[in-house]
């Protein structure tokens, strides 16, 4: 890896993306008791760290095109899916990652057919690329380091737990690197971050910006106004 996995993206491409469908939870079955259920147990982690295509890396000078042969991500609209596995992994217009572009057109089925190249609305493709292992050697590594920094040291936990007090429990220390991966690849899908202002004041024109909520303290009759406001950065993962 010769440069940060960031990307800088156009006030345009940024739009492009966050006002897309966001993709949702898959969930099947109606929550009946004595079911088969299935969970891929870390499969976001997975996903990165045994990813076999080139990691885009955008500019703000990369834009979404109408079409590009060798493209990093399809906005595909085919309709409705069938609400099957069927349909998978297509379920519903949105942006989806090349390979999963090409498994729609080999194998996936909506209400009106086969997807084909003629529901693809748009395409975007990063003018850099790294490694497709980037990340497998960083994930090790931030692994390695909790399990060397947690090395004999002892569980803190409530006092009626039996284990509080014994080394780290193996559970314990996957549960901690799990949490660690997943908070870091939490922010690197932050679209927008949020800013609180307070200012306490008999008048709400005090605040700074547009009031989101307001407060009555009783010590001194003011009112605690408080302001939010949203960055939406142009930095994305």
């Amino acid at each position: 890896m010769t440069q940060p996995l960031f990307s800088n993206l156009s006030t345009d491409t940024l739009e492009g993306f966050v006002s897309a469908p966001k993709p949702k939870q898959l969930v099947f079955g109606d929550g009946c008791r004595n079911c088969f259920a299935v969970d891929a147990i870390r499969c976001r982690t997975a996903a990165l760290r045994h990813n076999v295509e080139p990691i885009p890396v955008a500019n703000v000078l990369d834009k979404i095109e109408r079409w590009h042969e060798d493209a990093d991500f399809f906005f595909v609209d085919a309709g409705a899916p069938c609400g099957t596995l069927s349909s998978l992994p297509y379920t519903g217009p949105g942006w989806y990652w090349k390979e999963c572009y090409r498994e729609m057109l080999s194998e996936c089925v909506v209400l009106k057919g086969r997807i084909t190249q003629e529901d693809v609305v748009c395409v975007f493709r990063a003018s850099d690329h790294e490694p497709a292992d980037s990340l497998r050697n960083i994930y090790t590594q931030i692994e390695t380091i909790v399990e060397e920094a947690l090395y004999m040291q002892s569980e803190l936990s409530h006092e009626n737990d039996p284990n509080n007090g014994v080394y780290v429990r193996e559970e314990t220390l996957v549960g901690l690197k799990k949490g660690m991966l997943l908070s870091m690849q939490g922010a690197w899908l932050m679209r927008a971050s949020p800013s609180w202002s307070v200012v306490n004041s008999a008048c709400s024109d005090d605040a700074v910006g547009p009031v989101h909520m307001t407060r009555k303290n009783a010590d001194d009759g003011t009112t605690c106004v408080m302001s939010r406001t949203v960055l939406l950065g142009n930095k994305s993962m």
